[in-house]
């Protein structure tokens, strides 16, 4: 059987950028929040609104790292 990770609603969520590409963590933080208050269980960071293939490795992981500290776990 396999393991259930979480239960309810994940939101794909964007990656908002600067116009110099830059990842805008402000912005960022307001969608996270966004999605918090209004009850989403999960967010899909960099997965399918086509950033994902845009992001380095880098940007990717401290992205990811940004959402969970954000969203505390």
């Amino acid at each position: 059987m396999k393991k259930v990770i979480f239960r309810g609603v994940g939101t794909a969520i964007i990656t908002p950028m600067k116009e110099n590409g830059e990842i805008n963590y402000p912005v960022f933080k307001k969608l996270l929040d966004r999605q918090a208050d209004g009850g989403a269980d999960a967010v899909v960071v960099a997965g399918t609104t086509g950033e994902n293939a845009t992001l380095d490795d880098d940007e990717h992981l401290k992205l990811v790292e940004f959402a969970v500290k954000e969203i505390a776990g």
